[in-house]
């Protein structure tokens, strides 16, 4: 079974140590050799920490220290987890103390972990099952607000997952020269709300910072084999949070901060196309604002999109509505409003060009709204080759409607036929494809049968 102690994530390895130095006796495997021996062999201190919890892709770091100069370098060890290989960091080893570690290492709750460390012969080995976890928040106080010496703290938490079977409340001051530890309480898992009463805080008032932490503790497994000596070991760092809070702060009134970003930043102005505007709420510390807070959404210019409801209430300091498009082209603003602040996301409305073509083997092309065009190609639906029938592009000032087929407007010049011959007339009941490019490019496909 391992063993499990309190600590925070910033003392894991330190903690690991400690854990770790009564798991051997005078008789166990980890002792490096037998009573009696004129020169036993001490082993080396191997230290390991899966940070399962700092990153998501998780961690493996390992030190190897060597405790006799005789014993071959602690660099020339091979370290495996799983048959996989920690590779030496060689900048930060040397023969009394090597680095290994392996980093985006996949970590998997639940699987079965096995370590080997070996050299000249000899070896050592820990196994364990990855634990799963759940990660910790604190909800309150705040980061970086104010503490008073004899007033209590209402310390509370939440947990993204099941509930553990402890959780662990701890409490350090700093004077400005060195750090001390004021408390360090375990609690059942299912509590989330500590009150540090004002009696003991009235004892910090010598400490310019307290920093509370609230975690899962770590948990520690032994190396065997007679390569290890006692202490060595494998540790977890579970996760947790923390707090800073500053004596006489005065944390002030709240600053809110609203974010609002669309599912798709351009829509075609067509009165119909639809997209979803999110909105986060947060202060100045990254707690949300409190559930049913009301945002107002508004749209500038006027009438250019609507927003549907245009009044919603946040949870978990989000929330959403959707944004239909108008017929208006242009840049529009849509207007995120809470608890006295504002702020917009960007949406870019395309203008829609709505084209007609006349019957008859040589129609007549009009578009709405009439904005100079740029390029115009005729072609035959269903051909892959030979298929183009009529080929302009605009000189400066470009091409407007109406435009007969065959006939070049002012302003535009014939590609297609060539040498400005006539193309040839269009089929009654034959499909064909329109392209119109305007000023920027943008270009509008019609399908037509004349």
């Amino acid at each position: 079974m391992p063993s499990k102690r309190r600590g925070t994530l910033f003392f894991g390895l330190l903690c690991l140590v400690v854990a770790l130095q009564g798991c051997g006796s005078d008789n166990s495997t980890n002792s490096g050799g037998n009573p009696g021996d004129d020169d036993p062999f001490e082993g080396y201190l191997i230290l390991a920490s899966f940070q399962a919890a700092l990153t998501e892709s998780g961690s493996f770091t390992g030190t190897v220290l060597r405790l006799d100069p005789s014993d071959p370098s602690a660099r020339d060890c091979a370290f495996t987890v799983n048959q996989t290989e920690i590779p030496l960091v060689s900048l930060a080893s040397t023969d009394d103390e090597a680095v290994f570690a392996k980093f985006d290492w996949g970590y998997d709750p639940g699987t079965l972990y096995t370590a080997n460390v070996s050299v000249n012969g000899k070896s050592a080995q820990c196994s364990f099952t990855a634990p799963d976890y759940t990660w910790v928040t604190i909800t309150a106080p705040g980061d970086d607000r104010g503490f008073t010496p004899g007033e209590a703290i209402d310390l509370v938490w939440e947990y993204d997952g099941d509930v553990p079977g402890h959780v662990y409340v701890g409490v350090s001051g700093s004077d400005g020269d060195e750090d001390v530890m004021l408390l360090e309480e375990e609690l059942a898992g299912s509590t989330t709300h500590y009150t540090i009463n004002a009696d003991k805080t009235g004892e910090w008032d010598s400490y310019e910072e307290l920093l509370i932490t609230v975690d899962l503790g770590e948990l520690a497994w032994p190396f065997t084999g007679e390569l290890a000596s006692v202490g060595s070991g494998i540790g977890i760092v579970l996760p947790g949070d923390a707090a800073i809070l500053t004596q006489g702060a005065d944390p002030g009134e709240t600053n809110w901060w609203i974010t609002a970003y669309l599912d798709q930043w351009t829509m075609d102005a067509d009165g119909t196309s639809t997209t979803q505007v999110f909105v986060t709420i947060q202060d100045d510390f990254g707690v949300d604002c409190p559930n049913g807070t009301t945002v107002t959404f508004s749209v500038t210019p006027e009438g250019y999109a609507g927003v549907t409801p245009q009044t919603v209430t946040t949870t978990d300091g989000e929330a959403s509505a959707t944004v239909t498009a108008g017929t208006t082209a242009g840049e529009v603003h849509i207007v995120a409003s809470a608890l006295g602040v504002e702020e917009y996301a960007e949406l870019h409305l395309n203008e829609v060009i709505h084209v007609t073509v006349s019957q008859g083997t040589h129609p007549e092309i009009n578009w709405t709204p009439a904005n100079a065009m740029y390029g115009m190609i005729i072609r035959q639906a269903g051909l892959s080759i030979g298929n183009v029938r009529w080929t302009i592009i605009g000189t400066i000032g470009g091409f407007h409607p109406a435009v007969v087929y065959g006939r070049v407007p002012d302003n535009a010049q014939q590609l297609y036929p060539l040498a400005g011959a006539a193309p040839i007339p269009l089929t009654i009941g034959t499909d064909y494809q329109l392209c119109l490019v305007d000023a920027v490019g943008d270009t509008t496909f019609v399908d037509f049968m004349p």
